[in-house]
């Protein structure tokens, strides 16, 4: 196969071609993709922030509202 038809391109690299030369799912092929590296980008990003640590502030209000749902209740 020559070069045209090879589905490794460079990534970032634009190609166009006559609507009617697409099979029918290939905008679905390629949302599908973009759906699954934003994806796969957030959980990363999301799992690098849990790492973070806690501004001291932040700290002290966790454990504000720990201890008070620790507490045992005055009304029961």
């Amino acid at each position: 196969m020559g070069h045209a038809a090879s589905k490794n391109w460079p990534k970032g690299t634009t190609i166009t071609g006559p609507y009617t030369w697409r099979p029918d799912d290939f905008r679905r092929s390629i949302q599908t993709e973009e759906h699954e590296r934003i994806g796969m980008t957030l959980r990363k990003t999301y799992a690098e922030l849990l790492q973070q640590p806690l501004s001291p502030r932040l700290e002290l209000l966790v454990h504000e509202i720990k201890a008070r749902w620790e507490a045992p209740s005055l009304h029961g």
